[in-house]
């Protein structure tokens, strides 16, 4: 049975309510789901053994337009997970009539990473307080582990440049988590430019574009406690404090607080049409 076959396609029926997808799952599996909520079991309520799981994913991709992430299928445990990645679309990609995220700002705009950008990008997170004050911590990777840091498990990633094309920065979402729809933020500014706003503009840009493109529930960043100090005016309004590790990086000579930021779905829409004066195509 061929998942990809069934999956990849763009045009891929609307969701279905929950007791329609019951009613398929029961007749093409032969399982009586009558009495069956978002809370039944599929192992030990139904009795869905490995290749009963197998047709059940296989049903439920043809409300998807491309095949569902392998570890995502793994976590899967009550109708109801089945039901809301049938609706969301696994995590991934554009559920059917979502608009995209729009890639600009009043002063900034988002181009997508090229194979070009590369020593660009490597020279931003070497440069300068960036080598030890964001994501490599201090650490000189070699060529392919530098390659490895820009593009493994990387979801979304732009270039953020002004007007006249000029590059500001870059802004990154990875690690995505399926499952619990989040995912997590970088940014590191060019040198040129730290001071102006206009990375935090792209910021802003790149939020919107997220939960417009992706069905994210949040998006988290980490940062250390000297680099918060810039913009931590925005808490409560831009972002929630989620956590705060004490001590816990060890960061030109000593240890370093670091916080765990979180931008949250529905709140975000209140920031985007306020930053940019029309409606959030996901609200």
């Amino acid at each position: 049975m061929n998942r990809a076959a069934v999956a990849n396609r763009v045009d891929a029926p609307p969701a279905p309510t929950f007791a329609e997808l019951c009613s398929v799952i029961s007749t093409e599996l032969w399982v009586d789901l009558s009495h069956a909520t978002e809370e039944t079991l599929l192992v030990d309520d139904l009795g869905l053994d490995s290749l009963a799981l197998v047709e059940l994913v296989i049903v439920a991709e043809r409300w998807s337009t491309e095949p569902w992430p392998e570890d995502l299928i793994a976590s899967l445990r009550t109708l109801g997970d089945v039901y809301h990645q049938v609706c969301s679309g696994a995590g991934l990609g554009l559920a059917p009539g979502t608009p995209r995220g729009r890639l600009e700002g009043p002063d900034v705009r988002l181009r997508p990473v090229m194979v070009e950008d590369e020593p660009y990008l490597a020279a931003l997170h070497v440069w300068g307080d960036a080598l030890v004050r964001f994501r490599l911590r201090g650490r000189t990777p070699s060529p392919e582990g530098m390659r490895r840091l820009l593009w493994e498990e990387i979801l979304a990633q732009f270039i953020v440049t002004c007007r006249d094309g000029r590059r500001v920065g870059v802004v990154s979402a990875f690690e995505l988590d399926a499952r619990n729809r989040t995912v997590h933020l970088a940014v590191i500014e060019d040198p040129e430019w730290v001071g102006s706003g206009l990375a935090l503009e792209g910021v802003a840009v790149f939020l919107s574009y997220l939960f417009a493109q992706f069905d994210l529930r949040k998006v988290y960043a980490e940062c250390l406690a000297d680099n918060y100090a810039a913009f931590a005016s925005g808490a409560g309004r831009l972002f929630d404090v989620e956590g705060r590790l004490r001590e816990h990086e060890y960061v030109d000579g000593r240890y370093e607080d670091v916080y765990l930021l979180a931008v949250e779905r529905s709140k975000w829409a209140v920031q985007h049409r306020r930053l940019f004066g029309d409606d959030a195509p996901w609200s």
